[in-house]
């Protein structure tokens, strides 16, 4: 990254994790996967998804496997896109767009996502 690119990253991930309309969340690691985390910014208003690369602890994804995250409508699980773990970004990812979620998790999947989640490949979660 250029300086110019680092301070645009750094002035992105600020403006949205400091705007009162996103909610923050920061999901844990589940069994499969304890130690992982990632931050969710969702603005029901706005209806926009965020996640913060800058801080994501994930496991190292091959190039068969992209992580996919979802928000949890209810017990309905909502496809918001996949990602690839990069230890090098510091910039915030925009995902689908979503008006209402109880809950988000990622998964990992093949590559290109899935339809619905691998349960047993889920990776980290968040209840608000």
């Amino acid at each position: 990254m250029t300086g110019v690119e680092v301070s645009r990253s750094r002035s992105r991930r600020g403006g949205v994790l400091r705007d009162r309309f996103y909610k923050v969340i920061r999901m844990g690691g589940t069994t499969k996967s304890p130690n992982s985390g990632l931050t969710v910014a969702w603005s029901p208003a706005k209806k926009k998804v965020w996640i913060d690369m800058s801080d994501a602890k994930m496991p190292a994804n091959d190039q068969a496997h992209q992580y996919q995250l979802w928000a949890l409508v209810g017990k309905t699980p909502v496809s918001l896109g996949v990602f690839d773990a990069d230890t090098t970004s510091k910039d915030m990812k925009q995902m689908q767009s979503i008006a209402s979620a109880d809950a988000f998790a990622v998964t990992l999947e093949k590559r290109g996502g899935s339809v619905a989640p691998t349960m047993d490949q889920m990776v980290v979660i968040g209840k608000f």
